[in-house]
């Protein structure tokens, strides 16, 4: 598939990440974040989501992997959001 020129976000559309399962979701909740979790992927474009529900009836959270060809500032736009 050939893109213009003038798009330099292309490459997030078109490169697949290794994905995420559920699980895995979790483990990185825990360890990145000291919460213990229960996870849900959600849906998403271009990035990995999670709903995160800590094991302790906290409030759930998101948990966002972002796509590697993702503009760093893109995704510090929309965790911002």
């Amino acid at each position: 598939m050939s893109k213009p020129a003038d798009f330099p976000y292309a490459g997030v559309l078109e490169r697949l990440d290794p994905q995420v399962d559920a699980d895995a979701a979790a483990r990185l909740a825990l360890t990145a974040f000291g919460v213990a979790a229960r996870t849900e992927k959600l849906t998403g474009e271009r990035d990995q989501n999670f709903r995160v529900q800590p094991l302790d009836g906290g409030a759930a959270r998101l948990l966002k992997i972002s796509n590697s060809a993702e503009d760093p500032a893109i995704a510090d736009l929309q965790t911002q959001a």
